[in-house]
């Protein structure tokens, strides 16, 4: 489970990917194993009871992920590397 600095700055990461319609790399956490999920940020909702984000995959179907089980946000465009390093 992140920290409270880490989920603020997994926030932050999620809302600009979302914003520039940036492809990611999503790692989550799921019963003592992490899986890495690839696409794009369909939907980000977080309040007291829902916390969940949604990632638009390859073939076009859309993954429900909790704000908690994010352990990873990474950028995908290489032509973001500068901006992605300066986020993490």
């Amino acid at each position: 489970m992140a920290d409270e600095y880490e989920l603020a700055e997994l926030n932050e990461k999620l809302h600009y990917a979302l914003a520039y319609n940036m492809p990611v790399r999503l790692t989550v956490w799921d019963d003592r194993f992490t899986e890495d999920l690839r696409g794009h940020i369909h939907y980000i909702y977080i309040d007291e009871i829902t916390k969940e984000v949604r990632l638009k995959v390859a073939d076009g179907s859309v993954e429900r992920l909790r704000f908690e089980a994010l352990v990873g946000v990474k950028l995908s465009t290489n032509c973001v590397d500068r901006v992605n390093s300066s986020i993490e």
